[in-house]
C-alpha cells in the first residue's frame, strides 16, 4: 500500500509568509529568520516583477530567478558558500511547500536533544550493540542518522516518539527526496533498525514501520571518478606550504593521495600512530576496525614533520591535526575535508565533470586505480587501502580504462576465433 501525503500547493507569497511564521513558532532566532527573509525578499521582488505572486511554488520558478540573478541552479552541485546557504534557504521553501515540515541543516549549529529523546537514544545504541557488534565509524553513523530522525522530530513539533504516525514517516522522507538513491536507501535502513527497537520496547504500533520505503539501488553503479596525473600535480602545487594550515592540508591531502587513506582514518590520526623509527604508520582503522600498517614514505614523512615541528599549534592533543582557530581541537568526526579538496581544486583551476564526485573520498580512488593500472594484484591493494573484502577493492577496477580496453578486446577475438 502506497502512502500519500496530501497537501494544497501555496502560493510564492503564500509559501514565503507560512515558512517564516513556522520558524517563528520553532523559535528560530531573529538574526536567523532576518537571513531567510532577506533571501525571500530577492525572490519576492522577482516574482512580482514576472506577476508569478499568485502562481504555485515550482522549482522552476525558483531556478529562473537565480539564472536572473547569474546564481547555478538547485541542482549545480556548486561549492560556493554563499550560493550553498542561498540554495538550502529555497530548498527549505520548496520542501514546506511539499510536506509543510522542514528539516534541521546539517551544517547548522544545533542545540542538545530534548533529554527524553537523549535518553532514547542511548539505550538504542546500548541496544544496537547488544545485538550486533558494531564498529566505531559503524556506531557514529548510526547515532548520527538516529539524531537526525528526532531533530526532525522535534522541529516538527512531536516531543514524544509515541506521537510519531505514517505522517511524520512520509514526511520524513519526502524532504531527503533530492538525496542520491544509496543515502536515502541507508538512512531508510537505520530508520527501520531504530523502530525494530521501539517496537520490541513497545513504544510504538508496529504498522508505522510499514511506512519506512524499501529503496532498492545498486551498490557502486557508479564507476569511480579518477583525476589525471596533470590534475593531481596542479592540486599539489596550489597547496600553500608556507603557512601552518598550508603545511597541515597539505599532509593530510598526501595520506590520501599516495596511501588512499579513508577521512576518518586520517582524522583519528594520533602522534603515537607513527613510528619513526620503523618508519611505518600504524593504526586501527575507524570504518573496520582492521589494523592498517603503512609505509611512511620520505615524502609524506617530511609533510607530516613539517606540520608538527613548524605548523601544528600547541596542544594537548595526540590527533596531529587541528584545526587552527582556539581552543585549537581535533577535527570533529562530522568534518569529512571536502572543504580542504575544494579549495585548492579551485586554486589550480582544476574543472572537474559536473556530474562527478568531487570530495575528499575521490582523491582515495586515485592510488586504488593506479595500483590496478601497474597490475598490483588485488589483495596486496586491497590490504595497503584497509578493505574488508576483495569486492570493494574490485570496484575500482572499472575506473581502469587500459585493462577495460584489452578485456573487451581479448573478448572480442574470442568470438572472432
Amino acid at each position: 500500500m502506497s502512502l500519500q501525503h496530501s497537501r494544497p500547493s501555496l502560493s510564492v507569497d503564500q509559501a514565503v509568509k507560512e515558512l517564516l511564521d513556522f520558524m517563528k513558532k520553532l523559535k528560530y532566532t531573529e538574526g536567523t529568520i532576518t537571513h531567510y527573509r532577506h533571501a525571500y525578499n530577492s525572490f519576492l521582488a522577482y516574482a512580482k516583477s514576472k506577476r508569478l505572486l499568485a502562481k504555485p511554488l515550482t522549482f522552476d520558478i525558483i531556478n529562473r530567478h537565480l539564472k536572473s540573478i547569474d546564481v547555478p541552479d538547485l541542482n549545480s552541485g556548486t561549492d560556493v558558500r554563499r550560493y550553498v546557504l542561498l540554495h538550502g534557504r529555497l530548498k527549505k521553501l520548496l520542501q514546506f511547500q511539499s510536506t509543510g515540515m522542514i528539516s534541521r541543516q546539517r551544517y547548522r549549529k544545533i542545540t542538545p536533544l530534548s533529554k527524553p529523546f537523549q535518553a532514547l537514544q542511548s539505550r538504542y545504541l546500548a541496544w544496537r550493540l547488544e545485538e550486533k557488534s558494531l564498529s566505531n565509524e559503524t556506531m557514529r553513523k548510526t547515532r548520527f542518522e538516529t539524531q537526525r530522525f528526532l531533530f526532525f522530530l522535534e522541529d516538527n513539533g512531536v516531543n514524544s516518539i509515541s506521537k510519531v504516525n505514517t505522517k511524520h514517516i512520509v514526511a520524513y522522507f519526502r524532504q531527503g527526496s533530492a538525496y542520491a538513491c544509496e543515502t536515502m536507501g541507508n538512512r531508510a535502513y537505520q530508520l527501520r533498525c531504530f523502530f525494530r527497537f521501539l517496537e520490541e520496547e513497545y513504544i510504538v504500533n508496529p504498522s508505522i514501520q510499514a511506512a519506512i520505503p524499501k529503496i532498492k539501488f545498486v551498490k557502486r553503479r557508479r564507476i569511480p571518478e579518477v583525476w589525471s596525473k596533470t590534475d593531481i600535480r596542479k592540486f599539489i602545487a596550489a597547496i600553500d606550504r608556507g603557512s601552518p594550515i598550508g603545511k597541515r592540508d597539505y599532509a593530510i591531502c598526501l595520506l590520501a593521495i599516495r596511501f588512499g587513506m579513508r577521512v576518518g582514518d586520517i582524522r583519528a590520526l594520533r602522534i603515537e600512530h607513527v613510528d619513526w623509527n620503523k618508519a611505518i604508520i600504524s593504526l586501527q582503522q575507524m570504518k573496520t576496525g582492521n589494523l592498517l600498517q603503512l609505509p611512511l614514505t620520505e615524502e609524506v614523512g617530511n609533510a607530516l614533520i613539517d606540520y608538527l615541528k613548524n605548523g601544528r599549534p600547541q596542544s594537548g592533543h595526540r590527533e596531529i591535526f587541528l584545526k587552527h582557530c582556539a581552543p585549537f581541537s581535533p577535527f570533529c568526526e562530522r568534518n569529512n575535508l571536502s572543504t580542504i579538496v575544494a579549495k585548492y581544486r579551485t586554486a589550480a583551476g582544476i574543472s572537474l565533470p559536473k556530474e562527478s564526485r568531487k570530495g575528499f573520498h575521490s582523491l582515495r580512488h586515485n592510488i586504488a586505480t593506479r595500483l590496478h593500472e601497474a597490475e598490483v594484484p588485488l589483495p596486496v591493494i586491497a590490504s595497503f587501502l584497509g578493505h574488508s573484502t576483495i569486492d570493494s577493492t574490485r570496484h575500482y577496477a572499472k575506473a581502469d580504462i587500459k585493462m577495460l580496453r584489452k578485456a573487451a578486446l581479448e573478448w572480442k577475438e574470442g568470438n572472432d576465433e
